[in-house]
């Protein structure tokens, strides 16, 4: 009576777990949908960036394929395998965006993006660290007018030593 209830206990783990593991290899969404990514370029001050090339590859390594943003700054990749990847945009005079995609576990991303101005680019000349013209625009004119009072009072100590 105990070595059949044994055997039967052992063959239902063997098929339970080969039914989890073909789970487990397969995408865990349904084939009919299509596998994509797309998303929206602006640049930094939030206009559409158009034209611009989103070259997409392998996690693993390898050229997939590239697209170009539309006049809305739109772009989508679409037919792809549950793989994971690697979508890069170079665009001269702006930093460089790289992501990492996972598309094993869900059909689809949605990805926002912008163009960042690389201050140290090729004819963009780094401003000289002492310059009164420099000029941070993420800083609150609040707090740059206190910080140009502050600096005025410091200037006016050392002109009395």
């Amino acid at each position: 009576m105990f070595k059949p209830r044994l055997l039967l206990l052992t063959i239902l783990l063997t098929l339970a777990g080969h039914a989890a593991f073909g789970q487990a290899s397969q995408p865990m969404f349904s084939s009919n949908q299509p596998i994509s990514i797309s998303g929206f370029l602006r640049y930094a001050n939030g206009s559409p960036a158009n034209e611009v090339v989103v070259r997409l590859e392998r996690f693993s390594g390898g050229f997939v394929t590239d697209v170009r943003t539309d006049r809305l700054g739109k772009f989508r990749f679409v037919g792809l395998q549950p793989i994971q990847y690697h979508l890069v945009i170079h665009y001269p005079g702006y930093l460089d965006i790289e992501r990492e995609v996972s598309l094993i576990m869900v059909p689809s991303e949605n990805l926002q993006l912008a163009l960042i101005p690389d201050r140290f680019a090729v004819g963009n000349k780094p401003p000289p660290a002492s310059s009164k013209f420099v000029l941070d625009a993420s800083v609150p004119a609040d707090a740059r007018k206190e910080f140009e009072k502050a600096d005025a009072i410091l200037a006016a100590q050392k002109k009395e030593r």
